[in-house]
């Protein structure tokens, strides 16, 4: 009687190592700049989500998506944020040409993405059921404040930041807690990519500082003027930061262990030489072939 027990046992045992554990997780994603290519950074990532079984809740300006299925559901809030193109990103870009401007500008754009984010009627059901809301992520763009990290405070939950630029240098003490060193890593405001004498260090050190100092004044200009409920929410350091950037292309620096380079993520797959070459007669294209390849 005892056999077909132990036999059982063992059975069940070893089939229970056969079987991968469900590791699906429910992810909350926020869009808040209405920028085309920062949606194109960000919805490659959530498609990449979505491709390995994950289930998501998108609020995003941007409807056009083909990679929301049956895991996935999509919240229109282009009523909440307008879009921008890349041509009037541009304008606003050359409109504000000083760094004050710029700063400024980007502190009051973050507040009021972050005032219509919390106005949202979705979003506010989330909020109110907080802990029994079911999700484990939050993945969000930071900006130029820590407005968007409090939804993650208020949930509880791990906020996975976004960034589809190369690290924002003055917003990193919000991240990270920690000043980049100005000796070699370029303000991304500087004219300077790569940092080569004594007084591009000097001029990147002091584009750094007042860029920290500014952005601290004008977000407690903008608090003390229009304080804002969720103001007195937690604010939630990230666990990963994504950032648009590949080592090719960037200046060697220390970065934290948290920040991973996933520079484009948001690339389509590349076609092969052989495929350009049967599909254009460019002398040019067949000339750099031979010199790579001959």
């Amino acid at each position: 009687m005892l056999r077909p027990t132990i036999i059982t046992i063992l059975f069940v045992c070893g089939w229970s190592t056969i079987i991968l554990p469900a590791d699906s997780a429910r992810i909350l994603a926020v869009e808040l700049t209405g920028g085309r290519s920062h949606w194109n950074f960000m919805s490659s990532v959530l498609r990449s989500l979505i491709e390995k079984g994950h289930n998501l809740t998108i609020f995003s300006p941007f409807t056009d998506i083909d990679f929301c299925g049956v895991n996935c559901s999509l919240i229109d809030t282009s009523k909440d944020y307008p879009t921008i193109s890349s041509i009037s990103f541009v304008n606003v870009l050359t409109t504000y040409s000083s760094i004050t401007q710029l700063i400024s500008q980007g502190v009051s754009f973050t507040r009021s993405r972050c005032d219509a984010m919390y106005n949202n009627n979705d979003i506010n059901k989330i909020l109110t059921v907080k802990n029994n809301s079911g999700y484990e992520i939050l993945i969000i763009e930071p900006m130029a404040g820590e407005c968007a990290s409090h939804i993650a405070g208020i949930l509880q939950i791990p906020v996975v930041y976004l960034i589809p630029s190369p690290m924002l240098t003055f917003i990193e003490p919000l991240i990270f807690g920690h000043i980049p060193n100005p000796a070699f890593v370029s303000h991304i405001l500087s004219n300077h990519a790569f940092l080569k004498t004594f007084g591009q260090r000097c001029i990147n050190a002091a584009l750094l500082a007042y860029s920290l100092i500014a952005r601290e004044y004008h977000e407690w200009i903008i608090k003390k003027t229009q304080p804002q409920s969720y103001d007195s929410a937690e604010s939630i350091k990230p666990s990963l930061v994504f950032v648009n950037s590949h080592h090719i292309t960037e200046q060697s620096r220390q970065i934290p262990q948290n920040l991973i380079p996933i520079g484009g993520i948001h690339l389509s797959q590349p076609k092969t030489i052989s495929k350009i070459l049967r599909k254009t007669r460019s002398t040019v294209v067949y000339c750099y072939y031979n010199f790579l390849f001959k």
